[in-house]
């Protein structure tokens, strides 16, 4: 049986109309990028689907790759590829949307997973939910008169944070910060306002306006706080488990010595390298030693043979997806 290896992906940059100027942050020497790029999509099989870049399965799909390798390449039940990842380079405030239920999705799962990566500044922000106070009937009264955004609970980001937006939280992104995405890909979001600016086109974009105020909840008003991350494992090799739900999980890993991606089990895992150099290898021969780099998204089958990851002078630094 043919063995699937570890399979490098190549990212999507989209132009976005609140991209940043240039890229945040310690990436911007990893992506080839012109001023206003909002995303770089790095692993997904819907909407945006990023292929493969090199190699045997080179400029396949995952969308096609899912389809063919099935539960060797995904692992448990899953019918498609099982997660999206993109980085978000914010140069102006993304809209607000509301997150909303998709049939056969655990509802705990659903919303986004944002990891800061890089502030710009001092004093950036996003948006969790809105104030206290502000109940449905406040916020039409709100959105009737032109003040709403005044009822939104801006929440100080900072890097190193972890935020999770539940399905129903109204949400975005402020100015100056570059977020690791993570989310599951049937997830639905409603645009609920969007700073009545064009795009990057000059239209204006459709706002579903209705369907946001069926989706939003109120429970569970602001404030808002980071997730708290759990140290799963300290030295030599320091492992912290971001964020969990029954159906995916996040981890920052900082390696320092030979480094064998063990928690969770028998998973699809994406590999995303924020810093530093490597190899990663197969103790049993089945892949020749492949080199690793900052920016690189690597998507390791669930039915791959745990490779051994091992990092030159500095160290590697990974954020690594499970599903």
């Amino acid at each position: 049986m043919e063995i699937l290896t570890p399979l490098r992906l190549e990212p999507v940059v989209l132009p976005k109309v609140w991209g940043g100027e240039k890229l945040w942050g310690p990436l911007a020497d990893c992506f080839t990028v012109l001023p206003g790029v909002g995303e770089i999509w790095l692993a997904s099989g819907r909407e945006v689907v990023n292929r493969v870049a090199e190699g045997p399965l080179a400029g396949i799909g995952l969308d096609e790759l899912s389809n063919t390798y099935g539960r060797r390449l995904l692992g448990g039940s899953h019918r498609e590829f099982p997660l999206i990842l993109k980085l978000l380079n914010v140069g102006d405030w993304l809209s607000v949307k509301v997150s909303g239920d998709s049939p056969g999705v655990c509802h705990d799962d659903l919303g986004e997973v944002w990891h800061v990566l890089h502030a710009e500044h001092s004093n950036t922000e996003i948006v969790m939910g809105l104030k206290t106070d502000a109940g449905l009937e406040e916020l039409e009264a709100a959105v009737a008169r032109g003040y709403f955004t005044d009822l939104l609970s801006k929440v100080p980001a900072a890097p190193g944070n972890t935020f999770f937006v539940p399905a129903g939280t109204m949400h975005t992104v402020g100015p100056g910060l570059l977020i690791f995405g993570l989310q599951q890909p049937s997830g639905l979001a409603y645009r609920f306002h969007d700073w009545n600016r064009p795009d990057i086109n000059g239209a204006m974009r459709q706002l579903d306006y209705e369907r946001a105020l069926q989706a939003l909840t109120l429970r569970g008003h602001a404030p808002y706080e980071p997730v708290k991350s759990l140290e799963v494992y300290g030295a030599p090799n320091r492992i912290c488990l971001l964020l969990e739900t029954e159906s995916f999980a996040l981890l920052k890993v900082d390696v320092t010595q030979t480094y064998r991606p063990w928690w969770g089990g028998a998973k699809l895992r994406v590999l995303f390298v924020l810093q530093g150099q490597g190899t990663m290898s197969s103790p049993g021969g089945y892949f020749a030693p492949i080199n690793l780099s900052a920016g690189q998204a690597w998507l390791l089958p669930a039915m791959l043979p745990t490779p051994l990851l091992t990092p030159r002078s500095g160290g590697l630094s990974i954020l690594e997806s499970l599903a």
